[in-house]
C-alpha cells in the first residue's frame, strides 16, 4: 500500500504541482530519525512521501481515525493517532517504538496546519523533542511551500540532522532541555525556509 501511495504522491507531486526538491540527501538512508516540517495543507503529506527515499511513519490527529474507512487506509501505510493537547501515552509510545526499530518518523510539530500563514512558523510543541532525546533519534528540519494550485511553485527541502551532541549522557529528559531543543528546531527550520525560497 505504503508503494502505490509513493508511486501516486510522485506523480501529483511532480506532474500537476511540479515540485521542486532540495536536500533530500540529507535525510539518513538507514537507522531511527524524526522529520520536522511546518504544516500548511494536507497535501503536505503526499509532498513529504514522494519527497523521502524511505518509508515515513506519520504521526496524525486522532479525529482522522474516527471514519473507518480512512483509518483503515491511514493504519495501513503506517500512520498512527496522537491526541493533541495532552499527554498521548499510547501515541508517544507507538513513535518511541518506530524509532526503535530503525524507522524514519514525521512529525509536524506545530501541532495544526497553519491556515492563516500570519507568521512562518506556528508555536512549536516540545512533544518532538521529548521523543527525540529519549530515543536518541536525530531530528531532520524540513520546509515545504506552495499554495497547490494546479502547475503553481511548491518547494520542499531537508536541512542536514541536527547536532545533539550536547544533549549526549543527560539522565533525565527535563523541561530545560526540551525547551532549548525546541528553540534550536525551529531556528533549523527557519533556516531550511529561507534556504529553499531563495533558490
Amino acid at each position: 500500500m505504503y508503494h502505490l501511495l509513493h508511486v501516486l504522491s510522485w506523480l501529483l507531486t511532480t506532474l500537476w504541482f511540479r515540485l521542486r526538491k532540495f536536500g533530500r540527501e540529507n535525510i539518513p538512508k538507514e537507522g531511527p530519525a524524526i522529520l520536522v516540517c511546518n504544516h500548511l495543507r494536507m497535501m503536505d503529506t503526499a509532498c513529504i512521501i514522494a519527497f523521502s527515499p524511505r518509508k515515513v511513519c506519520f504521526m496524525a490527529k486522532k479525529e482522522l481515525f474516527e471514519n473507518p474507512f480512512l483509518r483503515a487506509v491511514l493504519t495501513s501505510i503506517g500512520t498512527f493517532p496522537i491526541s493533541r493537547g495532552e499527554a498521548d501515552l499510547s501515541g508517544i509510545r507507538t513513535a518511541l517504538r518506530i524509532l526503535k526499530e530503525g524507522g524514519l518518523l514525521c512529525i509536524f510539530p506545530e501541532g495544526t496546519r497553519n491556515k492563516a500563514r500570519k507568521e512562518p512558523l506556528l508555536p512549536l510543541q516540545e512533544g518532538v523533542a521529548m521523543i527525540s532525546l529519549r530515543a536518541k533519534a536525530p531530528i531532520v528540519p524540513m520546509w515545504v511551500d506552495g499554495g497547490y494550485a494546479p502547475w503553481s511553485r511548491c518547494v520542499i527541502g531537508a536541512g542536514k540532522p541536527m547536532d545533539l551532541s550536547e544533549y549526549e549522557g543527560l539522565r533525565r529528559v527535563d523541561a530545560a532541555a526540551m525547551k532549548r531543543l525546541t528553540a534550536q528546531m525551529r531556528e533549523d527550520m527557519l533556516a531550511v525556509r529561507a534556504d529553499i525560497l531563495h533558490r
